[in-house]
């Protein structure tokens, strides 16, 4: 998503569309917080199971869950 923006900023800028400019980050921003909080539950949700596709050992999957209730937030 940052490399259309960045993209789609540039061509607007060059365009003079600067108004065009404001609404596409808006609406990127927008998205990225959606996909952001759906994506962080989800590992929240399902971090065990989707842990246990790369091991089965159950240390592994305790530090991973650990790391991954810290990482999840961040993904907004």
């Amino acid at each position: 998503m940052a490399t259309a923006a960045t993209t789609f900023v540039g061509q607007n800028i060059g365009a003079g569309n600067f108004d065009r400019i404001k609404k596409g980050v808006r609406y990127v921003l927008s998205f990225n917080v959606i996909v952001g909080v759906l994506v962080g539950a989800a590992m929240l949700l399902f971090g065990r199971q989707f842990l246990h596709l790369f091991t089965t050992n159950e240390e592994v999957v305790k530090i991973g869950l650990h790391a991954i209730s810290v990482i999840s937030f961040t993904y907004i």
